[in-house]
C-alpha cells in the first residue's frame, strides 16, 4: 500500500470537520434555491447535527462560530462546545453506559448527512492522517468498534474492515478528549488538504485517502442486529438460570425424599396457603399463610 508522507498531518477538530464536509450529500441547486428550496447540509447544518450526536441538544450551532472552527481559528465558544469540559465528560461516561445510543445518534448524522458511497475513502483519509500524525502514541487507544472495545493506533492501523457509524463514534471522542484546546495547530494540515481563497470555501486538492480507500471494507452499522444479539445473550443467561434454579429444587427436593427414608415418621411439607378442618367432638380449624411442616 502507498503511504501518504505528507508533513506535519495533525488529527483535530477543523481536520476532521473538512474531511466530513468532503463525504456530504450535494446540497441543492440554484435551479431548486429560485424554486424555494434550502441547503439541508450546509457547513453550519452539518455541525449543528454533529454536536448533537455528543451533546442530544439541538440548540448549538452558529453560521459565524462554525467558519471559525472549521479554519481553525478557535478551540470552540458556547455555540460549538468541542472545548467544554463538562460535556466531554458526559459523553465519555454515556459511551460507557450506554453506547448502543451514541451510536444511534452517529447512525441519524450519517443516514441524514453523508453519501454511503464515500464511506472507505473517508475512513481511509482519516487513517492516513493517523498513520502520518506522529503526535499519536502507538499505543493509544481509539474506541472505533461497535462492543465499544478500543484499538491501539497501531491496530487500527492494520484493521481492513470498519463499520463506519462506530468509527466516527471513537474518532470525535479522540477530538474531544485528546485534541481539546489544540484544534489551532491543524491549520498546517488544512493547507496541505486544500487552498483556501478569499471570502471562497477552501477546495479540497488531496490524495489523501485514496490508496487505504482501495484497501479496506467500510460497512453501515446495523443496531437492529446488535439488538437481537443482546436480546439472543439476555434469554439464553435467563434459560441458565432458570435451568440452575430447577436443579437446586430436584436436589432439595432429593435430599428430603431420603431423609423421609431413614426415619420412621414421614414429614410432609406445605409451601402454600392451606387450611385443615376437622369436625367432630373437638373441631380443628388450622390455617397455614407459610411453611408448615406435619411429621405423620
Amino acid at each position: 500500500m502507498e503511504k501518504v508522507t505528507y508533513d506535519h498531518m495533525y488529527l483535530c477538530g477543523c481536520v476532521f470537520f473538512f474531511l466530513l464536509l468532503q463525504a456530504v450529500k450535494p446540497n441543492e441547486t440554484a435551479r431548486s434555491h429560485r424554486a424555494g428550496g434550502h441547503d439541508k447540509h450546509s457547513d453550519s447544518i452539518v455541525m449543528k447535527d454533529l454536536i448533537y450526536t455528543f451533546t442530544g441538544r439541538n440548540d448549538f450551532g452558529t453560521v459565524k462560530d462554525t467558519s471559525q472552527y472549521k479554519e481553525g481559528k478557535t478551540e470552540g465558544t458556547v455555540n460549538l462546545p468541542f472545548n467544554d469540559g463538562a460535556i466531554i465528560n458526559a459523553f465519555k461516561a454515556l459511551i460507557s453506559k450506554n453506547h448502543l445510543l451514541t451510536l444511534s445518534r452517529m447512525k441519524k448524522f450519517v443516514s441524514e448527512h453523508l453519501n454511503r458511497d464515500v464511506s472507505e475513502w473517508l475512513v481511509g483519509a482519516i487513517l492516513d492522517i493517523i498513520s502520518c500524525d506522529d503526535t499519536i502514541a502507538n499505543n493509544c487507544p481509539f474506541y472505533v468498534k461497535s462492543d465499544g472495545n478500543e484499538l491501539s493506533k497501531s491496530q487500527l492501523l492494520e484493521t481492513n474492515k470498519f463499520e463506519l457509524e462506530p468509527f466516527l463514534v471513537g474518532i470525535l471522542l479522540f477530538i474531544l478528549t485528546e485534541r481539546r484546546g489544540k484544534n489551532q495547530n491543524g491549520k498546517a494540515t488544512l493547507n496541505l488538504l486544500g487552498e483556501k481563497k478569499a471570502r471562497k470555501p477552501r477546495n479540497f486538492e488531496s490524495k489523501v485517502g485514496q490508496s487505504r480507500a482501495e484497501n479496506i471494507i467500510v460497512t453501515e452499522w446495523h443496531g437492529d442486529a446488535h439488538l437481537v444479539k443482546e436480546k439472543t445473550r439476555q434469554n439464553k443467561k435467563a434459560s441458565t438460570e432458570d435451568s440452575m434454579e430447577a436443579n437446586v429444587i430436584k436436589m432439595q427436593a432429593q435430599d428430603s425424599q431420603n431423609d423421609n427414608s431413614k426415619g420412621e415418621k414421614k414429614q410432609t411439607m406445605i409451601n402454600h396457603q392451606t387450611n385443615i378442618v376437622q369436625n367432630g367432638d373437638h373441631n380443628v380449624n388450622i390455617t397455614n399463610n407459610g411453611t408448615m411442616n406435619l411429621n405423620l
